[in-house]
């Protein structure tokens, strides 16, 4: 039920009446308006392809943050990487469907994912790959590689790309995420901290490289008469 007002002038007093439900329709109507003409937010990525699988063309991009990731955790670092290793073990998508590009005959790993810039510029990746859980018999994601370029850092586009491979791992029916840092990067460990990471300070990060790995099997071969090999 609406309620009168009156405004007394020198004119001859005149009655405006206003119903409520009229002023919440019209204070909505002009909020709908201030939002359809508000910008977009400024760090929040513009272009068609926003975050998504990187595709084959993106591979110089790709060697190119990592060896800038290197260069940052420990510089004047020799990072081996090439294009051509890249184009024949990561999965890249179809521009056009989305699909995942055919492997053919060549095992492929890790999964990246690119962020860009309303400027048009490619701010950031992360390649991440899968891992399993024998506790849960369930998937588990690994985050191999993480690069922000630093002019697009601060605005909020690693969170962006975090929560992306989150979703992956949702829809791979992954039970954990998980990766490495440096313990004296405070800066990522900081980050990491408010995304909700734990920190694993009881174990213990073990590798073998390339070398022990042709020790190993190597010796595993030298008793291949013992029946230690898998078939």
């Amino acid at each position: 039920m609406g309620f009168e007002k009156c405004r007394s002038n020198k004119s001859p007093a005149r009655v405006q009446v206003f119903d409520p439900a009229t002023r919440a329709r019209d204070q909505l109507q002009a909020t709908r308006i201030f939002r359809r003409a508000s910008p977009p937010h400024p760090y929040r990525p513009q272009s068609s392809r926003g975050i998504d699988r990187a595709a084959n063309a993106d591979v110089p991009t790709i060697r190119e943050f990592i060896v800038a990731g290197g260069a940052d955790q420990a510089p004047g670092t020799h990072v081996p990487v090439t294009e051509a290793g890249l184009a024949a073990t990561l999965h890249f998508a179809d521009a056009k469907s989305g699909a995942i590009a055919a492997a053919g005959t060549t095992h492929r790993f890790a999964w990246p994912l690119l962020i860009v810039a309303p400027e048009g510029d490619v701010a950031g990746m992360a390649i991440y790959f899968y891992n399993y859980t024998t506790w849960k018999a369930a998937p588990g994601v690994c985050l191999e590689e993480f690069y922000v370029v630093p002019r697009y850092r601060r605005r909020g586009y690693g969170k962006l790309l975090i929560e992306a491979m989150a979703r992956e791992a949702r829809k791979a029916g992954c039970v954990k995420m998980e990766w490495l840092c440096l313990k004296d990067n405070e800066r990522a460990l900081a980050f990491y901290d408010k995304l909700g990471a734990t920190r694993k300070d009881d174990w213990v990060a073990l590798r073998v490289d390339e070398a022990g790995i042709e020790r190993l099997a190597a010796s595993a071969a030298a008793t291949a008469g013992e029946g230690s090999l898998i078939s």
